[in-house]
């Protein structure tokens, strides 16, 4: 009644539920986005927080699964936005490049598993503010222009679209930064936690037709042993960035991407458990406690709580007001 076309965006699959449920409740067909967890990483301070272990977004296996539980109950027609963000203050263009490249097939997937409605990328935010004035890739500047950003984003995702035959979408970007770049401090709670042990425990031999890349992943999971988890995580790591690669030049679909990380992770939490039983632990495989831990969903936004980019540098301590007699047991972030 109002003339406006609000969006409900899943930031995570649990979501899809709760958005079904009140669906039914209220009589009404909602306007579904749903954020994507892009391979990519952004660039510069936040970096570390994007790409796989992105605290938002649904994975690739999980956007499948979304996909199908709309079909099941009729509501695929609904899912009209896919909505992607690598991070704040991206310094380089060459991120922004490979995150719509990758978010341009993502698209163009979602419609062949059926999604036709699907009319709309949101390209979240990123766009950088050029603070030290060297315009370069330095964590307070940024390598290319405000035009430059425009026309990667329209460019890449045209080229896309026409290769896949698929509708040029309606193009919508969040660059908060560049219009206020502004923040504040503020005490939040935790509203869900994400166990990751899910999606490496969901792994399945591959079909005798299944692509390559997943043969070869699976033959990685199965060789892991004290003598050759190293040799094992170098080809999990090579197997992993190769389908992403076949992903973003169309080679693969979704579905096998979605399969490619189930192996992917699979394979790092056999290696995970591996080298708990060894006396030394080659420093590329120390991170990976951190990166099989649970994600701790909090009630905040980091671009209201802090203070701007040159600032950062200061330590901000995150202390819990409550539970303090109580010994952690399991490792999050």
């Amino acid at each position: 009644r109002l003339g406006l076309r609000p969006f409900i965006v899943l930031d995570r699959f649990a979501e899809l539920e709760l958005v079904l449920n009140a669906s039914v409740a209220t009589g009404v067909r909602p306007n579904i986005g749903m954020r994507a967890k892009l391979s990519t990483r952004g660039a510069g301070r936040w970096k570390e927080s994007t790409g796989d272990r992105s605290k938002f977004g649904l994975s690739a296996r999980e956007m499948v699964k979304a996909v199908e539980k709309l079909q099941e109950v009729g509501m695929l027609d609904c899912l009209q936005l896919l909505h992607f963000h690598i991070g704040s203050q991206i310094t380089a263009i060459s991120s922004v490049k490979d995150a719509i490249r990758e978010a341009a097939h993502l698209y163009c997937n979602l419609r062949e598993l059926g999604a036709t409605k699907l009319d709309v990328v949101d390209c979240g935010g990123g766009l950088a503010v050029d603070y030290d004035g060297s315009q370069t890739n330095f964590h307070s500047s940024k390598n290319y222009s405000t035009q430059e950003y425009a026309n990667d984003l329209v460019s890449i995702l045209q080229d896309t679209c026409d290769a896949k035959e698929a509708p040029h979408p309606t193009i919508v970007t969040e660059a908060g930064r560049a219009l206020v770049a502004h923040h504040s401090v503020l005490v939040f709670n935790v509203l869900g936690v994400h166990d990751f042990i899910d999606a490496a425990s969901a792994a399945k031999e591959p079909a005798k037709d299944d692509h390559e890349i997943l043969h070869r992943m699976w033959e990685a999971l199965q060789s892991v042993n004290k003598r050759n988890f190293q040799e094992a995580y170098n080809d999990i790591i090579e197997h992993k960035e190769e389908s992403v690669t076949l992903f973003s030049h169309g080679v693969i679909d979704l579905k096998v991407r979605a399969r490619a990380e189930e192996l992917f992770w699979a394979t790092c939490r056999r290696i995970q458990k591996t080298i708990r039983e060894v006396e030394y632990v080659p420093d590329d495989l120390r991170g990976l406690n951190k990166d099989l831990s649970d994600t701790y969903y909090c009630n905040f936004s980091v671009f209201q709580s802090l203070p701007d980019a040159w600032a950062v540098g200061h330590l901000f301590p995150i202390v819990p007001l409550h539970r303090l007699e109580e010994q952690p047991s399991r490792e999050a972030i």
